[in-house]
């Protein structure tokens, strides 16, 4: 009979299978070589069934662009240049938020450490009077 499996179990697993099918997807097109309005459009309906949010696609793409193993496919399979439409379809949406410097319970520390150690490499003879001749 059917496995002991929660629905939230259930709805975990099919998630998952939704997110790898998508990326397995992308991955192959993207070897292939140029994103053709045909690709995109598949990717449309494909994002629509596995309910794919335009983050998640864009995040998958931008995966898919940087990496070498499928870059280097592409280029053998269909010549050089094929990325150009991969990296405009991965752009995000909404740019990333500039990130302060965190502080945290180590700062301090941190900070006067480094400034003891600057004070003393600066009481240190300079490395060229100390290379062995």
């Amino acid at each position: 009979g059917p496995l002991d499996l929660s629905r939230d179990e259930c709805k975990r697993i099919l998630r998952k299978l939704e997110l790898e099918a998508y990326a397995g997807v992308i991955s192959a097109l993207r070897a292939q070589g140029d994103l053709t309005k045909e690709k995109k459009d598949l990717l449309g309906e494909l994002s629509k069934v596995l309910s794919i949010s335009t983050e998640r696609h864009r995040a998958e793409v931008r995966r898919a662009v940087n990496d070498e193993r499928l870059t280097t496919i592409a280029h053998n399979m269909s010549g050089p240049n094929s990325s150009s439409e991969w990296s405009i379809e991965g752009r995000r949406l909404v740019p990333l938020m500039p990130r302060l410097v965190p502080q945290t319970a180590f700062t301090v520390t941190a900070n006067a450490v480094a400034n003891a150690a600057i004070q003393h490499n600066a009481s240190l003879p300079v490395p060229a009077e100390t290379g062995s001749k």
